[in-house]
């Protein structure tokens, strides 16, 4: 049987309230050479319950409900990567500023479920799907697109302001308006944002570094990125 290609399972989520809720969630699974295999985009509807402060903001969301871009969703509605799995891919979750979404995803399905809460994410490895449960093979693998940017991180980089401490902003932002177009913008809408960060995951795949998988947690990538554009700058000098 021929090896299926990795997916990488790009999200993004939108958070609102006191305790920061997803009520926006989207992901894109691509391959590293752009292959889509699959898109969604949730508004949940029990956060939206459970945080009267979204009431406000869901006027924003009106012209995406007409254009179908995202749908009313309810948390165990997702259960792509268990799909994936059962196809025999290897899926990464993989998002800008991991640790962030991981964190966010982690706490809303505690506050939504906790009498059936699962440590990494039930929502991500499709456990609440039976017809699915035999295909999960353990925890999924996480990659943070900062991270993996930032490790192959164009020497040359420059971003049009600098941090406090000096550095180059590597902020998803600024570093799509280097990479993929200059007038590259985060809109904070899950789906969209997405889009954009696929591009920045694919430009840094395709620099054929290891995949920094599984160590969202472990260092700073904007440091990453800084010793990079430094240790060019040296050289030049």
């Amino acid at each position: 049987m021929p090896i299926k290609p990795t997916i990488f399972f790009v999200l993004d989520t939108e958070t609102s309230g006191d305790g920061g809720t997803v009520h926006d969630f989207a992901w894109i699974a691509t391959d590293r050479n752009g292959k889509e295999y699959s898109r969604g985009s949730y508004f949940f509807t029990e956060v939206f319950s459970e945080d009267k402060k979204l009431v406000k903001k869901l006027a924003d969301y009106a012209v995406l409900f007409d254009e179908r871009k995202i749908s009313h969703g309810s948390w165990d509605d997702v259960s792509e990567i268990g799909w994936l799995q059962s196809e025999g891919h290897r899926v990464i979750v993989s998002a800008y500023n991991a640790a962030f979404d991981y964190d966010k995803l982690n706490l809303t399905e505690f506050m939504l479920h906790s009498d059936k809460y699962h440590i990494q994410h039930g929502i991500l490895k499709g456990v609440r799907d039976p017809s699915l449960a035999e295909y999960i093979t353990g925890n999924v693998d996480w990659m943070d697109i900062w991270m993996q940017w930032a490790q192959s991180c164009p020497r040359g980089y420059q971003s049009e302001k600098r941090t406090k401490k000096g550095w180059m902003q590597t902020r998803a932002e600024d570093v799509g308006r280097f990479e993929v177009d200059p007038d590259y913008v985060q809109h904070h809408y899950a789906l969209a944002d997405c889009e954009g960060e696929k591009l920045i995951l694919l430009r840094s795949l395709a620099r054929k570094k290891g995949l920094h998988v599984n160590t969202i947690f472990d260092t700073f990538p904007a440091e990453v990125a800084h010793s990079r554009i430094i240790r060019a700058d040296m050289v030049a000098a």
